[in-house]
């Protein structure tokens, strides 16, 4: 039935395209043959205006070649001339009217052709929907054959749809006698009876969590050191001096210096009298170093490593004011033109400045070098160079002679003039500032490790011969330096 209402439905659209398609086609070819006689009018009025203005044409020059003759003294000839003229004109006007509407007419033609394939498509489209109507009334008539086939068989497929549910439960009923046959003749041949009774312990079943869970406790407590000794075993860090002495095949060492919290640190409180218990062993440490540098020949003292981030800067403001706490002045002249000072240390400062701004003025480093901090101390002072900043190094900044003049000065000024240098491993300062300096100290961190650039590095400082005053390793664990 469903088939069939679906079907009626297809059938109305295809009859309603038939029909929309035949009225179509009649207006096209009503409009077309409309157009037909305009265009017919229009092209007999063109020839017709054509025609007329050849006349006119040829009557205007036989008028004028006998204007010409006569001098045009001949009013009747004059009279005649300026009439043929006019008209001329009129019909040169009608004539332009006419040629454009000439390409009307080739718009026309186009849209007539258009309207031929609009005509064309219609007819096809009438076609289809009148075979279409042909096509469903045949299948309408089959579906209706079979309705009434079902109509009829009803009866005959209620009855067996009733014998089926009839056959379901007699079988049903079979089958569960059959299940009760079976499992009789099961209990007959393999009667099932008791062997023996079950028994309850004595006693509950120990609990042994506690047992496992120490045996887990000793599971994970073995993995863990072997992970700690795994870890410990493949890490290459130098840790402590005894490591940096095999590492670096025995590299000569000028001292060492624990580990300190750099945050928020005060180089002026570290030899004052309220210095701070955790700054003691640090402290130490630098006065061991300070002798070794006080009994060193010359005053310029160059301070570089091999990999950046060692603490350059840190161990040589210490070491300043170490110095500067021996009743010694220090000039810090930050060198290292890859990685500008911290910004506390980098403000300019009028205080002592006198001396060696002249000396700056003097040999024309003012766009280089500016004055930086000062660092008020109890009885020596430290006074910091810092720079504008530069991408060059320093061989191509600083003029050779003049650059060792200025240090000599300051030597004068001051006594130890500290220079600082980008790392070893990346750039060539270290290289070009060695000559200038009398001492080249090295910094480590404990927390680093030993590679192939190192060593070219290491190699390089043992080069120096005995320019080259020794090597620090800073920020030791406290265990693990020397007693």
């Amino acid at each position: 039935v469903t088939q069939i209402t679906d079907l009626e439905l297809q059938k109305q659209k295809a009859e309603a395209k038939r029909l929309s398609s035949a009225e179509a086609m009649g207006q096209i070819q009503q409009y077309i043959d409309n157009r037909g006689v305009l265009d017919v009018g229009e092209t007999r009025t063109r020839v017709v205006d054509k025609y007329n203005v050849a006349d006119l044409s040829a009557k205007v020059r036989q008028l004028t070649e006998k204007s010409v003759a006569a001098g045009g003294k001949d009013a009747r000839i004059e009279a005649e001339l300026s009439g043929a003229r006019h008209a001329l004109d009129v019909a040169l006007q009608s004539n332009s009217g006419n040629l454009s509407k000439s390409n009307n007419q080739e718009n026309a033609r186009r849209t007539k052709e258009d309207l031929y394939k609009e005509k064309i498509q219609a007819d096809v489209d009438r076609i289809e929907a009148e075979k279409s109507l042909s096509t469903l009334d045949s299948e309408i008539r089959k579906q209706t054959s079979k309705l009434s086939a079902f109509v009829a068989n009803d009866e005959v497929a209620t009855g067996l749809e009733d014998d089926q549910e009839n056959a379901e439960e007699e079988f049903k009923k079979i089958n569960e006698e059959l299940i009760k046959a079976n499992l009789s003749l099961a209990n007959a041949e393999n009667p099932m009876h008791i062997i023996e009774n079950a028994q309850f312990p004595e006693w509950p079943e120990a609990n042994r969590q506690v047992l496992i869970s120490v045996f887990a406790s000793i599971v994970v407590g073995t993995m863990a050191i072997i992970g700690l000794f795994l870890m410990a075993y493949m890490d290459r860090s130098i840790q402590s001096p005894e490591m940096f002495a095999r590492y670096t095949n025995n590299l000569k060492v000028l001292g060492y210096t624990p580990f300190i919290k750099v945050k928020n640190l005060d180089f002026t409180r570290i030899f004052s009298a309220n210095s701070p218990p955790s700054l003691s062993m640090f402290r130490e440490n630098l006065r061991k170093i300070r002798n070794l540098i006080l009994n060193m020949n010359g005053n310029v003292v160059l301070f570089t490593s091999t990999r950046p981030e060692q603490g350059k800067t840190l161990t040589s403001f210490a070491l300043a004011n170490a110095l500067a706490a021996n009743h010694k002045k220090v000039v810090i002249l930050d060198t290292n033109f890859k990685t500008p000072l911290p910004e506390a240390l980098s403000q300019t400062s009028q205080s002592h400045s006198g001396p060696v701004e002249h000396i700056i003025q003097k040999h024309g480093l003012s766009d280089i070098f500016k004055i930086g901090s000062n660092l008020p101390l109890e009885h020596g002072h430290v006074e910091i160079i810092t720079h504008h900043g530069a991408h060059l190094s320093p061989a191509e900044m600083l003029p050779e002679a003049e650059f060792r003049q200025f240090i000599a000065e300051l030597g004068a000024e001051f006594d130890y003039v500290f220079l600082e240098a980008a790392a070893l491993n990346d750039f060539s300062d270290a290289h070009e500032l060695a000559p200038f300096a009398d001492k080249i100290i090295a910094i480590f961190s404990a927390e680093s490790t030993i590679g192939t650039k190192d060593q070219t590095s290491i190699q390089f400082l043992r080069e120096t011969g005995d320019k080259f005053a020794g090597a620090i390793l800073t920020g030791v664990d406290e265990k693990n330096l020397p007693g």
